[in-house]
């Protein structure tokens, strides 16, 4: 049976973004990127992270994935998700994770911007994403940078691949050693030359880690 892989993009971005990957390993392993429904968040909701995960368990679910991953808040996303499908994955790849509380001068410099600009404005500069939803964005952004997931970081089981790209100017090193110190025993996969979005920058390593991992778990 073909494996399938489930990948949640970074905010602001399409699941598209994860199309180059999908040209590289099908037909023989299948890439499914799934987005977020930004038009049908509850911004009330009291956790907005654990509710978003919620109404992703379905769509992503019906695909009965080998293996789930993301980048940045795709990646965080992760961590919520695993305990709450039907069937859990394999593994999980955490491309540029967030999760570990964000450092204060970071946190308040991020939000700060976004009061400065407008919301409209700073999706505009700094997210890429469509600013019909820069409402939805901003607010998951600003719950993904409130949010400590280490303890379900921890809980974390199978095999994990954390990637993280030596050029990244959104999570630097200091920040992805407190990820990893947070995780259980994993791989750890540094990409020389690549930035925050490495499945768009080096989609042939990426594929390559994946294909590993799924070659590992049915070997």
């Amino acid at each position: 049976m073909t494996p399938t892989v489930v990948l949640l993009p970074p905010l602001g971005h399409e699941p598209a973004l994860y199309d180059a990957i999908a040209a590289i390993l099908e037909p023989r392993i299948r890439v499914i990127g799934v987005g977020y429904p930004l038009d049908d968040i509850d911004l009330s909701a009291p956790d907005l992270l654990e509710s978003l995960a919620d109404r992703l368990v379905s769509p992503i679910a019906a695909h009965a994935p080998a293996l789930i991953g993301g980048i940045s808040l795709g990646a965080t996303l992760c961590y919520l998700l695993v305990d709450k499908l039907p069937r859990p994955p394999r593994g999980v790849l955490l491309m540029a994770p967030g999760g570990a509380p964000a450092g204060v001068v970071r946190r308040e410099g991020v939000l700060g911007a976004m009061e400065d600009l407008g919301e409209v404005e700073f999706v505009r500069r700094h997210l890429g994403g469509d600013v019909a939803h820069a409402k939805s964005l901003c607010a998951l952004l600003r719950a993904a940078l409130a949010g400590d997931f280490t303890a379900r970081m921890s809980r974390l089981s199978g095999r994990i691949d954390v990637v993280w790209g030596s050029d990244d100017r959104l999570f630097n090193l200091a920040y992805m050693n407190r990820v990893r110190r947070a995780l259980p025993s994993h791989r750890f996969h540094e990409l020389s030359g690549v930035g925050h979005y490495a499945a768009a920058e080096a989609p042939d390593r990426v594929a390559a880690i994946i294909d590993d991992a799924l070659n590992q778990e049915s070997a």
